[in-house]
């Protein structure tokens, strides 16, 4: 222990760094536990609605709300852990349809997903989103209440031009408007929110 007037040994400062940086870790560590769904592994709820108080007022992004199809179906007839096994493979093919690191999918509960496109316009939503489609047809989980005959995933999509006033929460429900639409008019689609 130091005591008043004595300066500390470089050995004493090396630990204190030492414990400092380890603390740091458990830290980060913690966060990342604390941000992430159980399940799938990408961000949860509570990450997206921290992440949505820090984006700045009138900067560009885009919102995609994401739903699987007929999930409910899919979890009757197969099972719970082949649902949860469907939503962990859904969650990674929407992260690999992802452009950019600073891109980001959250489980916003049950079997729907938001992802954030911060700086994003229309076309570049509307890339990403055809991405994940592709993705998960390229999963080929078979699901024999589908149209298909496979598992699908509706896709809603709202954007906030440079500038606009539309609040983030604003963006979000017409995201859900738009995967609403997408719901009703068939599903295993695209609708982007025409405000």
């Amino acid at each position: 222990m130091a005591t008043r007037g004595r300066k500390p040994t470089p050995t004493a400062i090396k630990e204190l760094e030492g414990n400092l940086e380890e603390a740091r870790f458990d830290n980060r560590r913690l966060k990342l536990i604390s941000d992430s769904d159980e399940l799938t592994g990408v961000y949860n709820r509570r990450a997206l609605e921290e992440t949505m108080e820090r984006i700045p007022a009138r900067t560009p992004l885009a919102l995609l709300m994401l739903d699987l199809d007929f999930f409910k179906n899919y979890n009757d007839r197969f099972g719970h852990q082949a649902g949860d096994a469907a939503l962990k493979a859904v969650a990674q093919a929407t992260q690999k349809a992802l452009l950019r690191d600073s891109d980001r999918i959250f489980r916003y509960g049950g079997e729907e997903f938001t992802i954030i496109l911060a700086g994003a316009g229309q076309y570049s939503a509307m890339t990403v989103a055809q991405r994940i489609l592709e993705e998960v047809a390229a999963l080929d989980l078979v699901h024999p209440d589908s149209r298909t005959g496979k598992l699908t995933v509706s896709i809603g999509i709202a954007h906030r031009s440079f500038g606009e006033d539309a609040d983030i929460c604003e963006v979000l429900t017409h995201a859900d408007q738009a995967l609403y639409e997408a719901k009703t008019s068939g599903r295993n689609r695209i609708v982007l929110f025409e405000g």
